[in-house]
């Protein structure tokens, strides 16, 4: 009869656990909706209904490091600068996969005023850009000179 017990207990354990899985993994596809969406919003033009998407999947899934480079996107095309810079300084530390956010930071750093953060924040860019990036390590070294280093 014990046995019985302690093999009931570990069935309702499993099942207990699978079904927290099981609601991790809605909230992860409902964050991917969200950001999809955000998305589409983004490759219209319609920046406002982008940057509410992101934000909602961002709400669901604070870790989510593309959401914030997208909504840092969203807002840096809408001229909200210092919008953008947070943005992008909640990617940096999460993900090396978006090396990019770097020198879009420093792009908003310019607008911003802030020429010795931007040229740190292309510099950090020039360093760690992949092969693929070619274009933009060009573009970034020549700010580095127009401002002044």
């Amino acid at each position: 009869m014990k046995e019985f017990r302690i093999a009931i207990f570990c069935f309702c354990v499993s099942l207990l656990l699978s079904g927290f899985s099981l609601a991790s993994a809605g909230l992860a596809t409902e964050a991917e909706t969200y950001f999809s969406r955000g998305n589409d919003y983004y490759a219209k033009g319609l920046y406002d209904e982008a940057i509410s998407e992101y934000s909602k999947a961002i709400l669901i899934n604070p870790e989510y490091a593309e959401a914030y480079k997208m909504r840092g996107d969203a807002y840096y095309r809408k001229g909200l600068y210092s919008e953008a810079v947070n943005d992008y300084d909640r990617v940096t530390p999460m993900s090396s996969d978006f090396v990019i956010v770097y020198y879009n930071k420093a792009l908003a750093l310019e607008h911003l005023g802030q020429r010795e953060e931007a040229v740190n924040s292309y510099l950090f860019f020039v360093q760690h850009a992949a092969s693929e990036q070619s274009i933009y390590v060009d573009i970034a070294k020549r700010r580095i000179k127009a401002l002044g280093r």
